[in-house]
């Protein structure tokens, strides 16, 4: 299967960038999920309450993944 977006530029820049730089944007996404998740998991000196800080905004950023149907972007364990 192919598939071929157009987009009439300059009008449509930003959703051709949004477009072009998704791949990013998932990769971004997917280091500050295994970011929280080794801080909470492996930081020996982190306080009780900020190593639930990080779990409470891991857990949020994967239940917003999961409203917007992206849940292939990160590994909920």
């Amino acid at each position: 299967m192919k598939v071929t977006m157009e987009f009439e530029l300059p009008e449509q820049e930003p959703e051709f960038n949004r477009s072009a730089n998704g791949a990013k944007m998932a990769l971004m996404i997917h280091d500050l999920m295994e970011g929280l998740r080794v801080r909470y998991k492996h930081k020996e000196d982190l306080s009780d309450e900020a190593r639930e800080e990080c779990l409470y905004i891991r857990e949020k950023i994967g239940q917003m993944l999961d409203d917007y149907g992206l849940t292939f972007l990160y590994n909920n364990d």
